[in-house]
């Protein structure tokens, strides 16, 4: 690389998270340029491990970029304070952040410099068909501005904490929540009317990444037996409580001793695992390249990590979701396509759960749209286009 840029990228905490962005950090050291993360000191063995610079928040390391606060005010102060110190020992002439997390997005203003966003599993903001002065119809149109509008508000709180006045938005496509640059997690097939999306979206795939670590002995000795006992292997990542519910206890009852095989991952359950039915494995983090090979269906809240990890094996879901956050957008985009059944994380009974599970592994159509999508992702797998689009931002601003 004769010109090798500098790209400080930003993260939130948990492997959802920061795993794209390792994988991206390690594609943009391929090519010869110098990578950082900010994240938090939840971050550093893993970033040690592969061999990544992380930047702590100060001389004394401290909290930010914190999951569980996401676009909260006081974090973007903390995420602008943890990067002041960043630009001082790594001077990045990049800056690369997410749609979650607002820190960057000031920072790089303040400091003149360009700045990439990496995007969720769909694009969760108005396109270029709906104009500020109109009034949304469709209630996904009345999602995507609640949500633009929502996180702006959030954003603009941050500025004035620093003086900073509001930033208007005079037309979707040019908001400054898209920064210079704006990599959205998905490909065409998936998202659709892929033309109505700003200049500055590009879409680049699934962009997942994983570890390369040996399985644990006990995930391998259980895959086995599942796998010679021909009984279906379902992979489940229930999601954080929302307002004082989780569907882990249903599905435990309504799948305990059933000829099926469950594999959770439960880090972000939030509760009390309880008592484990006999066909049941879980830890706190299951490798989805360990296990979604061999699984017959997701079982997940709507997040981009599960539903790209389902879509990318070629695998039906089963969303239970909230309503909330990006998970509306993305069961809306699953069920257009076919891929993917709903249940109400407030209308769940263990009955209800059982008869949806059976429905889905019988359902060979579903299954069938499932690998489509599968092909589709396999085909836009390859980096050169995202790394490429980085590249194009340094010597446009620094040049």
């Amino acid at each position: 690389m004769e010109n090798p840029t500098r790209y400080l990228l930003c993260s939130l905490d948990t492997p959802g998270f920061i795993y794209p962005m390792i994988g991206l950090a390690k594609h943009l050291q391929q090519r010869g340029h110098e990578v950082a993360i900010a994240t938090s000191p939840m971050g550093r063995e893993l970033l040690d491990q592969q061999n990544i610079p992380r930047i702590p928040f100060g001389p004394e390391d401290g909290r930010s970029f914190e999951t569980k606060l996401l676009t909260h005010p006081h974090e973007t102060a903390r995420q602008v304070k943890h990067l002041h110190y960043a630009l001082r020992e790594f001077d990045p002439q990049v800056i690369v952040g997410q749609q979650l997390v607002l820190g960057p997005l000031l920072v790089a203003e303040w400091y003149q410099l360009p700045v990439a966003i990496v995007g969720q599993a769909v694009y969760m903001y108005p396109k270029k068909t709906l104009s500020i002065h109109q009034s949304p119809e469709s209630p996904e149109e009345q999602r995507a501005v609640h949500t633009h509008t929502s996180i702006l508000a959030a954003y603009n709180a941050a500025r004035s904490l620093f003086g900073r006045p509001a930033r208007e938005v005079e037309q979707y496509h040019d908001s400054p929540l898209l920064g210079d640059l704006f990599l959205l997690r998905n490909v065409p097939d998936f998202e659709g009317e892929s033309e109505l999306l700003p200049d500055r979206v590009q879409q680049i795939g699934d962009w997942l990444w994983e570890p390369k670590q040996r399985v644990e002995p006990a995930l391998q000795r259980w895959l086995e037996e599942a796998l010679a006992c021909q009984e279906p292997i379902l992979y489940v990542q229930p999601g954080r409580i929302h307002e004082g519910r989780s569907f882990w206890p249903a599905l435990c009852d309504a799948l305990a001793d059933k000829p099926i095989r469950v594999v959770a991952s439960v880090g972000r359950l939030g509760e009390e695992m309880g008592s484990l039915p006999a066909n049941f494995f879980a830890r706190p983090h299951i490798p989805q390249g360990a296990v979604l090979p061999y699984t017959r269906l997701v079982i997940s809240s709507s997040t981009t990590t599960a539903v790209l990890g389902a879509l990318t094996h070629g695998v039906p879901m089963m969303l239970i979701v909230s309503r909330d956050g990006e998970q509306q957008p993305i069961l809306d985009r699953c069920q257009r396509h076919g891929v993917a059944c709903e249940l109400d994380l407030f209308h769940l009974s263990p009955v209800l759960i059982s008869q949806a599970v059976q429905g889905l592994l019988d359902d060979q159509p579903m299954y069938q749209r499932s690998q489509k999508l599968q092909s589709a992702f396999q085909a836009q797998r390859e980096p050169e286009a995202a790394i490429a689009c980085l590249e194009q931002l340094a010597p446009h601003k620094t040049g």
